[in-house]
C-alpha cells in the first residue's frame, strides 16, 4: 500500500489557499490497487468468508480499515466487468456440439444422459 499526502498552506501575503497535486492516478481519497481488489473479492467469492471477517481480516493482516459497503461495491463492479466474458463463455458453450461437464448425470427431456 501506498499512502499520499497533500500539503495545504496559506499564502501569508494574499490569502490564497494552496494545495499540493497527487499522482494522476489517485482519484479519490482512498485508493485501493487491483490486488487488494481482487483479493477482497475472491475472499468473500472464492473463500465465502462473510463480509465482517474479511474486513477484520484486511485490517489486522494489512492494516487496511474498509467497510463492509466498500466490499458490496468491489464485489458489484467485479460482476459488471465480467458480465460480457460471462455472456461470451454462454454463448460459447451453447453454440458448441459438444461440451465437457463432469460425470454427474442429468435429465434432459426426461431421459437421463
Amino acid at each position: 500500500m501506498t499512502e499520499h499526502h497533500s500539503e495545504e498552506k496559506c499564502c501569508p501575503h494574499c490569502g490564497v489557499l494552496n494545495q499540493g497535486a497527487f499522482p494522476a492516478d489517485v482519484n479519490s481519497g482512498v485508493q485501493y490497487g487491483s490486488e487488494l481488489k481482487g483479493l477482497r473479492v475472491y475472499l468473500m467469492e472464492g473463500q465465502l468468508l462473510p463480509s465482517e471477517r474479511v474486513c477484520e481480516l484486511l485490517g489486522e493482516v494489512l492494516g487496511c480499515e474498509m467497510s463492509a459497503g466498500t466490499l458490496y461495491n468491489a464485489r458489484l463492479r467485479c460482476y459488471e466487468q465480467l458480465a460480457a466474458v460471462e455472456e461470451h463463455i454462454k454463448t460459447s458453450i451453447q453454440a458448441a456440439s459438444v461440451v465437457h461437464f463432469d460425470q454427474t448425470g442429468l435429465r434432459v427431456k426426461g431421459q437421463l444422459m
